[in-house]
Order: structure tokens, then sequence, then C-alpha cells
């Protein structure tokens, strides 16, 4: 007996000391294969770093179908999860609007209308009108989340697994933005007759939510502000209230860039910017049956030469591709548009894993240019886009005739003349243009530029190009208005890494996979099925008291 009880005073102690550890170590485990009921370290760090309370209304509350259901618990647990890392400051409510004509009424001045979702189960159709909205305050600042956005099938209804992946996304990135002291800058170059902002008005709007956004003009003598993203906050302070540029977007430009200009441009780089260059090397206008393709002459090649990579004058076909939308003969179909494939428009689905392209499908090129690299000492290479295995290059003027290439093409013309490069990431530090030569003039700016010239980068910085000046546009079916494709998410990626926000990116990459039971399955062997489930839990519990009681037993017997 005296044996039994110090067993189990030492038992007792080390369960007390178990708990008291325990209480003082936070763990959790997410055993689901895409952690699914995880979140990123982001996310923790972000929870952990409030310093104030963080109040969120979640308007997704009632008596829903399975579907819905399952997406308005995964928001719950999302926020369970982030309320365990914020230390008391995030609040969160569930509300339901539907009866509500004070929230009703808020959200029509808002713009936000309700939503009919038709929910289908097995045996099951409804139509639910619902509110799907998130409103996440901070101090006196205060952000809409649509839970929707972005996560529409073509036809409409909403994609309720789109939506449960990208809602820790649409979390995180919001209280960041609210909580955040510095919020990076980007700049769109114009005076060279780059795509208008009013053209890509998907892109910006989504951009806008994390950046501040301004248009860059170098054309008379202004230089590129440099970026202060990268200053220790001692030295931030001193440019309070100055606008520095933390990463330049140049958009399909069309006319050729002085010598001063490009300068201008260096320079930036030189000094810890970033460039997300979007552009092609030839101009295709296709407003007739066929066209004849012509070179750009930008004058960018010796600065793209002397960063390592060189954009070729050539027009990329793909047998992978996407389609053209042509009107039909008004007297045999009465004027309707037709799709036909495209070969001028390579549908890329081939990436390198990494942040920039990650958790991509496809992205729509649009008359677009190879890029090969010119190895520099100094700089990383990363080709993140690639054609398919059956797309080629044709260089020079191209005849572009509608009849002939919407035509059936044979593969053996395209067979082994792939790998083309159509995206690609530079790293390091760059060599300046200038270097022993003085800084030049134009007509616009006489004024040599005062500032001091830099010959090198000091700190790593980066670069990104793209080899299709269309990729930021919609589509050009008359009845789509939207971007192709992924197009948005690779130019919203790129931005996020050069900015250096990658952990964002690869929040927004995070999948969501649901496994469906098979419906043919449970049919067939539902009667199995039923007994499985009633007699599993039974047998368990009778082997289990077994064991315990012949545990019991031989430990008694000792005494």
């Amino acid at each position: 007996m005296k044996i039994y009880l110090i067993k189990s005073f030492t038992l007792f102690i080390l369960l007390f000391f178990i708990n008291l550890i325990a209480d003082q170590i936070f763990y959790r485990w997410d055993l689901t294969k895409e952690k699914r009921n995880s979140i990123s370290d982001l996310n923790k760090q972000t929870m952990q770093s409030l310093q104030k309370i963080v109040t969120i209304k979640v308007y997704l509350e009632g008596d829903f179908p399975p579907s819905l259901e399952r997406l308005s618990n995964a928001i719950r647990n999302t926020l369970y999860e982030m309320e365990a890392y914020a230390d008391g400051n995030l609040q969160f409510t569930f509300i339901d609007p539907s009866d509500n004509k004070v929230l009703q009424k808020q959200f029509q001045q808002k713009g936000i209308l309700p939503i009919p979702l038709n929910i289908k189960d097995e045996n099951i159709e409804a139509r639910k009108y619902i509110y799907p909205v998130i409103v996440v305050n901070y101090e006196d600042r205060e952000e809409w989340i649509d839970i929707f956005k972005n996560a529409y099938y073509p036809n409409g209804m909403a994609n309720l697994v789109k939506a449960e992946t990208d809602i820790e996304y649409k979390l995180v990135s919001a209280i960041r933005r609210l909580t955040a002291e510095y919020r990076p800058t980007i700049g769109f170059l114009t005076g060279h007759n780059e795509t208008p902002l009013k053209k890509m008005p998907e892109l910006i709007n989504e951009l806008k939510n994390s950046y501040d956004i301004y248009e860059v003009n170098v054309k008379y003598g202004n230089a590129i502000p440099p970026s202060f993203l990268g200053l220790p906050d001692t030295l931030k302070k001193k440019f309070e209230g100055r606008t520095g540029l933390d990463v330049l977007l140049v958009v399909q430009p069309d006319s050729a860039f002085s010598e001063r200009e490009k300068y201008e441009i260096d320079q930036y780089l030189m000094m810890g910017g970033k460039i997300l260059w979007i552009l092609d090397q030839n101009r295709v206008i296709l407003d007739k049956q066929q066209t004849l393709s012509q070179p750009r002459q930008l004058q960018l090649d010796d600065l793209f030469f002397k960063y390592g990579f060189k954009i070729n004058y050539d027009l990329i076909q793909d047998l992978s591709c996407g389609k053209i939308h042509l009107l039909a003969d008004i007297n045999k179909q009465g004027g309707q548009f037709q799709s036909l494939n495209w070969v001028f428009y390579p549908m890329a689905v081939r990436f390198k894993q990494h942040p920039v392209t990650r958790n991509l499908d496809a992205v729509l090129y649009r008359y677009a240019s190879s890029i090969d690299t010119l190895p520099r000492i100094g700089l990383k290479y990363t080709p993140l886009i690639l054609s398919s295995p059956l797309s080629r290059s044709l260089t020079g003027n191209v005849l572009i005739d509608i009849n002939e290439h919407t035509k059936p093409i044979p593969q053996n013309i395209f067979f082994n003349k792939g790998d083309k490069m159509l995206g690609l990431l530079i790293e390091g530090k760059f060599q300046s243009l200038f270097q022993g030569r003085e800084a030049p003039t134009d007509q616009f700016a006489k004024e040599k530029p005062t500032a001091v010239f830099i010959p090198q980068n000091k700190v790593p910085t980066a670069m990104i190009v793209l080899s299709d000046g269309q990729l930021a546009e919609k589509d050009d079916h008359p009845y789509i208005p939207y971007m192709p494709v992924d197009n948005k998410s690779l130019i919203q990626n790129a931005v996020d890494y050069l900015v250096g926000d990658e952990a964002i990116t690869l929040v927004r990459a995070k999948e969501v996979e649901i496994r469906r039971l098979s419906k043919k399955a449970g049919k067939d062997h539902k009667f199995y099925i039923q007994i499985f489930n009633l007699l599993t839990p039974t047998v368990l519990i009778i082997i289990f008291g077994f064991f315990r009681f012949y545990w019991r037993k031989k430990r008694f017997e000792q005494f």
C-alpha cells in the first residue's frame, strides 16, 4: 500500500509540473496536409505585434446550407487562431444582418448589396441572400472586406472554396494596412505613351489597398525619388513627409527614351530602388484581317544589356494558347462574337517554384517577346515563367493574318522549339550603365543632374521582367471587362515581392482542398458504412474496458 501511495504521489507531482510548463508554453498542432487550421508565421507575427485592440465584425451568421456553413466556420476558426496569438488585442463577433434594417441601410450607403447564392448539396437546392462582409476597426480607421471578392466562377456563382482559401490573406493584409506606420509607395512611369492607369482599373484598385500610387514622369528633368523602405526607423523619421518610391513599374512604353531619362532610371536602381518591367518589343495593331508587326524603338537595349538580360524583337507562338474574339459574319450569324484559338496569345502554365509564381494556374500573354539572360557578376537570375514545349519565336516583321493563323497548325512545326522565357527575376548588385560617362542632358533638361553619381548599388536590389505589355489589361472580349486568368495575381505577387513583402505573397498562395466523399461509394456501401459507424465506437470502448480491467487486476494482485 505504501508503494502505491508513493507512485500515486509521484504521478501527481509529475502531472502538476507538466501542466505548469504547458501553461507557459503555447503550442498548437495541425494535422491537416495543407495546414488549413493553422495561420501563417506572418499572421502570428502580426497578431503578436498588436499594441492596441483590433475589432472585427463578420456579417456571415445564420441558418445556412452546409457549404456556406463550412465557410462561416472556416472564418471563425481562422479568427480563433489569430486571437490565440493576439494577447487580448483581437476581438471579433459574428452578426446576422438579415433582419437588421439599420445594418442593411448602412450596407446600401456603402454600396454593398445582398448577394443571392444558389447552394447545391445532395438533395437540397437553396437560394440565400447574404451580405458577405467583414469590417475591421483599429483606432479611428476602418476597412471593409468583401469575402467573395475574386472568388467567383465565370458564370457568376460564388466559389466558396476559393473564398475560404483567401480569407486569411484578406484578414491579415487588412490588419497590416490599418496598423502600418509606413505605407509603401509604387510609381507608374509616364511620358512614353505607357499604358494609362485607366486601362488597368482592376489592377490599380487592388494595388491601392496596400500601396500609395503615383505617376512618375522623368521627361522634364525630374529625378525618381529613392526608396525609404530599407532604411532603419531612425532614418525613416528624417524623411517623414517626403515621398519615396519603393517600386517603379514601367508598363508598355511606346516611344524612345533619351539618355538622360535612362540615367534617372539607372540611378534610381543604384540607390536601391526596385523595378518591374512589363513590356514587349513589337507593336501589333490588329484592327483588320491582317497586319504587320513593327519593332518598338525604345532605345533601352543598352540599359538591359548592362543589367544582364535582353528582351528579343520577336513574337511567341504557342499551341498552348488563349482565344481571340472576332465578330462573325453578320449575314450568317447575326453579328455574334466567336472565340478562336490564337497562337499569338501564349497561355503560360510552366512556372518556377517561387513566391512570385506560387499558386498561379495560367497567365495569358498577348503578342509576347522572349527573354534571354546575359549573366553578370554579382547578379542572380531566376527564370519565373516559360512557354510550353510546343512554342516557337518569329523574328523580324511578322505578317499576322486572321484567316491564316486561326487554322489548325501542325505540331511538328513547333516540336522541340519551346522553353521560351517569358518572366525573369534578377537580384543582386547592379553596375551602372553610366560608369565613366558624364551625366547626360537633353532638350527638356539642359542642366546636369546635381545628385551624386552612384556607380553600383551598395545594398542588393532586384527587378522583374515580364515580356508582355498587355499583361495588366483586361480581356479583349467586349463583354468581358476583367483581367484574364491569373495575370492580376502575378503582378500583385511581383510587386509584393519587390517591396519585400514575400510573406504576404505566401499567405495569398495558401491552398485549401475540399476532400469530398464518393457519392457512388456512399450509395453502394451505405449499409456497411452505417454498421461500421455504429459498431466501431462500441467495440473500441469494450476493448478499452477489457484492457483497463485486466491492467487494474494485475496491479492490485501484488498487494
